[in-house]
């Protein structure tokens, strides 16, 4: 996915048999959320489509089916918790800081199992760029380090990394697309 026109090249420099080497592709044309960036996966073999979600549990799945358009149409048939849902009337950060007060003091998740994205970019969010959710330290996504701290970062930032909970936030902008709702979900 998201993968630049450029890219091919080196990629396939990197077999140590350019000519019989095989390259698994992995891609997933709904979390295509970078403009500049090709879906073209001419390059690559015949393809092999997945149709069965093993990554979420049950309830991830049946809402990321919203956002979704292709093969995959089951999931792994593990659970999972239930997804809960917040109508935000007054202060986001407060609301959060609620949620984030029940998730480590009452089910005793660690900070660093904790992310919190944002539908808009660092400059129109009300939450990105700060240090703290109330009294909790948050810090950006490092996909090179294991974080301490709650993450506080926006979808684009985040696509490709993982995390046990994740609160998704600011996602009322007309401008959020489909696939950056699904690669958040």
């Amino acid at each position: 996915q998201d993968i630049a026109e450029e890219w091919w090249d080196p990629i396939y420099l990197s077999l140590e048999d350019q000519l019989n080497g095989i390259l698994y592709c992995f891609y997933d044309d709904n979390q295509k959320i970078y403009s500049k960036v090709s879906s073209n996966l001419d390059k690559a073999a015949t393809p092999f489509y997945l149709t069965k979600n093993i990554r979420n549990s049950e309830s991830i799945f049946n809402l990321s089916k919203k956002y979704y358009s292709g093969e995959t149409n089951r999931s792994s048939g593990v659970k999972g918790l239930d997804i809960g849902w917040v109508t935000v009337n007054k202060s986001l950060e407060r609301e959060i800081e609620k949620i984030l007060n029940k998730l480590i003091n009452n089910e005793k998740i660690l900070p660093g199992n904790i992310t919190v994205l944002s539908g808009k970019s660092r400059e129109n969010s009300s939450l990105l760029g700060k240090d703290f959710i109330g009294k909790y330290k948050v810090e950006k996504s490092n996909k090179l380090q294991v974080n301490q701290n709650i993450i506080c970062d926006n979808i684009y930032s985040f696509k490709g990394l993982e995390n046990d909970i994740v609160i998704l936030t600011e996602l009322d902008d007309e401008n959020v697309s489909k696939q950056l709702l699904y690669v958040g979900v």
